[in-house]
């Protein structure tokens, strides 16, 4: 207003609020096995890093990197911050990464005997899923080829089974030790005696 003339005049200004959050989604990831020791996790869509601020954190510790996709090869939560820049805005989501690199079960008896009655055996170990078998031994020693998960052989010696289980790319292995008892029985027969016919 003009204190002079009394004429005053008006002018409006429009404040507009950006309090919206940044919007973004986590891709499931995959689990750490022995076959896949190190996952990535990253979001399903393309974030501009020029615009919005990423940290992430696991366990409550601050992981020191900033990078999409990250690279984790621990099993635990994860969660990721995307800050709007330009509003200071931020979102968080958090996922699991899950592991399996337990050794497949396996149980084999320790010892074996091959006797006159059995020239040959079967050795047949307990497992508790599918896996990929391989039978090593003494040099003629096996029947069946060596990937049967229950070997036949026929010789003593030293056989080792190596099973992997072909999804989590885990293994283990055992050994056996095949003996052989094959000594025939002492008769225990008197020397020769006279015989007299009537």
């Amino acid at each position: 207003r003009d204190q002079q003339t009394a004429c005053t005049s008006t002018r409006t200004i429009r404040v507009e609020t950006d309090t919206v959050p940044p919007s973004f989604a986590l891709q499931a990831p995959d689990s750490l096995t022995c076959l896949n020791p190190t996952v990535s996790l990253n979001t399903e869509n393309i974030i501009d890093t020029n615009r919005f601020s990423l940290s992430w954190i696991s366990q409550q510790v601050s992981i020191p990197t900033s990078t999409l996709p990250l690279q984790v090869q621990e099993p635990g939560d994860y969660t990721l911050t995307v800050k709007d820049k330009q509003n200071g805005c931020q979102s968080q989501k958090s996922l699991t990464v899950t592991e399996s690199v337990h050794p497949p079960d396996l149980v084999l008896s320790p010892t074996a005997v091959l006797t006159c009655a059995d020239d040959t055996l079967q050795l047949a170990p307990e497992i508790s899923a599918n896996v990929q078998a391989t039978w090593s031994g003494p040099q003629d020693g096996l029947v069946s080829t060596p990937g049967t998960l229950n070997a036949i052989v026929r010789l003593p010696g030293t056989y080792q089974l190596d099973i992997r289980d072909p999804i989590t790319g885990c293994t283990n292995q055992a050994t056996v030790m095949v003996s052989e008892d094959k000594v025939p029985p002492n008769l225990g027969i008197d020397s020769a005696q006279n015989l007299t016919l009537g």
